[in-house]
């Protein structure tokens, strides 16, 4: 049965594997970054990149990475075990800069619209419009209070988590498409006064 918290999971696989079509057409540079352990838990961790194996973070939480310089990019940092612990969006202009934590989760999770990977500018401009978003506010204060002791695929699987985050999809994503609704409503009569002159 296709349920909600089915459709969660396949939406959460969904972002293992967005961006991995464009891995050929892309330069990699190496980049920098950590891992907030006071919000994050695990041991053995280590970051995926997809342009590098598994890169091992350090005892201090520090790791060096491949991405993209071109595009924005989605990491995950997983465990010994192999279970993913975070998420993190790498921007080309701030690859020195890479933090894994409650936050960068919650804005991967909501980075789900492929365009927002063919654009830096857009990448960030999203990424700036979920600040002040209520219901991101309480996704990233939910991570915060779990991540440090489950793995995303547990908390895949908590009702919490999934309402969370379909809450947040319809505040963000439901705004915008009622706005292109509206756009393609405009234009179609705009078309239908052409067309019948």
């Amino acid at each position: 049965m296709f349920n909600k918290r089915n459709l969660f999971i396949f939406g959460f696989l969904f972002l293992l594997v967005i961006d991995a079509g464009a891995k050929e057409m892309l330069d990699p540079i190496q980049a920098k970054g950590s891992v907030d352990t006071k919000e994050i838990g695990g041991r053995g961790l280590s970051v995926i990149s997809l342009w590098s194996k598994a890169i091992i973070v350090d005892e201090s939480g520090r790791f060096t990475t491949v991405v993209s310089n071109l595009r924005p990019q989605k990491l995950f940092l997983v465990d010994i075990k192999k279970n993913t612990r975070a998420l993190a969006i790498s921007l080309p202009d701030s690859s020195n800069n890479i933090v894994f934590d409650a936050k960068s989760t919650a804005v991967a999770f909501m980075f789900k619209d492929a365009v927002l990977f063919g654009s830096t500018a857009r990448a960030k401009a999203f990424i700036g419009s979920l600040e002040g978003n209520r219901a991101f506010l309480v996704l990233v204060s939910y991570f915060k209070s779990n991540l440090k002791e489950k793995t995303l695929e547990e908390l895949a699987l908590d009702n919490t988590c999934v309402e969370l985050v379909d809450k947040c999809n319809a505040d963000i994503f439901g705004q915008n498409r009622g706005q292109i609704n509206n756009s393609l409503k405009s234009a179609e009569k705009e078309l239908s006064r052409v067309l019948s002159e």
